[in-house]
């Protein structure tokens, strides 16, 4: 499990079965179990990584809760998930938690999530999906539907070269807030780029990134067989006009894909010095990313429940076959509908 606090912080977990507590964690005694990434002053990582003497149990609810309390206080003041998250849990549930199976004969898979896509968010359709499967079972005559054993997500879970404009303004919003350290840069072809504070400053720092990319010498031949002779910098992207460029900025890009904590209640406004086109472009922008932000409380919400491999426009249901192979792949949409591929019994293809 992964965890990001603006400050140090001690952590205790619990698991628990029932009324029954299975296995404890704090980080007084957690040793390697708990490890702790510092970025900066008010961004902080950690990784719980825990392994238990007995097995957990298998096909039903595992419970757990996580408590933070600020390392700086002489006596810890545990906060539990109803003071950080109170959209946390799912109606009916007193507190996150799991269901372990014991073989997997079906999984959920997503990769990289674009916040500015029009589609909607696959992670959010996901959550709707879990909520239908932990209902009540008096609540109504429709079947639930069965949750499958793992949520597998692959890729780099971001697009770091297609970042729109209104994500890159909350970035560096989020950057002040975190008070990181200036960054010194090499390689650009602009010598006004020497660092993170100038890179920031600079006229192209918004929509006009792919003017400060580094670029290489061209092989014309392979550029129209692999891109249709469209002209790149060294970063293989057609949207690279708010392409990623700082340590920082990718670390920022994280927290406000993933949780609406990073968030402040209004979408930043453009930023000065962009021309018609941009503008207008920026305030569509806007108003696609307003609809990923008021979703990353589900997104946080189905990313504490489960069991999860590490984004998904969609987010596909695998189905294994008594021997471990898949024979059906069923893609989550984010409107809610499914589209279906299924092996050939004969072949190993897909239609």
């Amino acid at each position: 499990m992964w965890l990001a606090t603006s400050c140090d912080v001690w952590l205790r977990l619990r698991l628990t079965d029932g009324d029954a507590i299975v296995a404890t964690c704090a980080s007084a005694t957690a040793g390697t179990s708990i490890r702790h990434l510092s970025v900066g002053e008010h961004l902080h990582y950690y990784l719980l990584d825990l392994s238990f003497e007995q097995a957990l149990p298998e096909g039903r609810w595992v419970g757990y809760e996580l408590e933070p309390a600020s390392s700086s206080d002489a006596e810890p003041r545990w906060q539990g998930w109803r003071e950080w998250a109170p959209d946390l849990c799912y109606p009916g549930r007193q507190g996150p938690g799991f269901i372990r199976r014991s073989r997997i004969r079906s999984l959920r898979h997503g990769s990289r999530r674009k916040p500015h896509h029009d589609g909607g968010d696959g992670l959010a359709a996901a959550d709707r999906l879990r909520a239908r499967s932990l209902r009540p079972d008096d609540d109504d005559t429709t079947p639930r539907p069965v949750w499958p054993a793992l949520l597998l997500l692959t890729g780099d879970q971001v697009y770091v070269v297609d970042v729109c404009g209104p994500m890159l303004r909350a970035i560096h919003d989020l950057l002040d807030r975190l008070e990181l350290a200036n960054e010194g840069l090499a390689g650009s072809d602009d010598a006004d780029v020497r660092d993170t504070d100038s890179l920031y400053r600079h006229p192209c720092c918004y929509c006009h990134r792919e003017r400060l990319l580094p670029r290489r010498k061209r092989n014309f031949a392979v550029l129209e067989i692999l891109f249709g002779g469209v002209e790149k910098p060294v970063f293989t992207a057609d949207n690279a006009h708010n392409h990623l460029i700082t340590p920082g900025e990718m670390l920022a890009m994280y927290p406000l894909a993933w949780s609406p904590a990073a968030w402040h209640d209004v979408m930043p406004d453009a930023p000065a010095g962009l021309d018609d086109a941009d503008l207008r472009r920026y305030r569509q922008e806007a108003s696609v990313l307003e609809g990923f932000v008021a979703d990353l409380g589900r997104v946080r919400r189905v990313m504490a429940h489960g069991r999860r491999l590490l984004n998904g426009s969609g987010i596909g249901l695998v189905e294994l076959d008594d021997e471990g192979r898949p024979w059906r792949i069923r893609e989550l949409l984010a409107n809610g509908g499914q589209c279906e591929f299924t092996r050939r019994e004969d072949e190993w293809r897909w239609h």
